[in-house]
């Protein structure tokens, strides 16, 4: 298995992850004029800290999601098949594994000329 691609599944999300608590800690800021503060803090209104819970756990996931499908992208394009996990879930053989990564890079690359178009 590409090692590159091990650490890049482990390391890009997490680092996603934290780019976007930091954004939406910023963004909390920006909007309400105050530090995003503790849930767990009483003086912290229970809308508000779901609020806040809602509005950054989305943003997380949204991040950790774009680093993984970006992760299994760069893996596609370098190796010719799909990322070893995905093998596994999908039951695919080694064959059908490189057809499905060839169908699938080639209909990205389909989109990207029709919107070039």
């Amino acid at each position: 298995m590409n090692i590159f691609y091990k650490i890049a599944s482990i390391a890009l999300p997490m680092i996603a992850g934290t780019v976007a608590k930091k954004v939406s800690d910023g963004t909390w800021k920006l909007t309400t004029g105050r530090t995003a503060n503790d849930p767990v803090d009483p003086e912290v209104g229970i809308k508000e800290a779901a609020l806040f819970a809602l509005v950054s756990g989305a943003a997380m996931g949204i991040a950790r999601m774009v680093a993984d499908r970006q992760t299994s992208q760069m893996y596609m394009k370098s190796e010719g098949k799909l990322p070893p996990e995905l093998d596994k879930k999908l039951g695919l053989t080694e064959e059908q594994s490189r057809a499905k990564a060839l169908s699938l890079l080639e209909m990205k690359q389909a989109k990207k000329a029709a919107k070039k178009a």
